[in-house]
């Protein structure tokens, strides 16, 4: 599943960015997509699904389903680990949460 428009931090809907111009992440989570998103993802995880968020960051603290979308969704119960061990610090692979 891919949640560009849900979870991404490329966003071009003017009420989503700050005033330079940049994704303000609270707005995001405030708005339908990001809320449908989270929605669809309780919907895979009730089927008993694990569920990998993913994304190109090496470091987990670059990453913005770090900082805008762990944030959400673990104030909503759900529980995130960050990859970590060598393959987390090679450029290039993925983050997971």
């Amino acid at each position: 599943m891919h949640f560009a428009e849900e979870f991404g931090a490329r966003q071009s809907d003017p009420d989503l960015l700050d005033e330079d111009g940049k994704v303000d992440f609270e707005k995001v989570r405030k708005s339908w997509n990001f809320k449908n998103g989270a929605q669809q993802l309780w919907h895979e995880i009730n089927k008993g699904l694990t569920i990998a968020l993913m994304c190109s960051e090496s470091e987990p603290l670059d990453c913005h389903r770090f900082s805008m979308v762990s944030i959400a969704l673990e104030k909503a119960d759900l529980k995130f680990f960050a990859k970590e061990g060598p393959s987390a610090r090679v450029p290039g692979l993925p983050c997971v949460f």
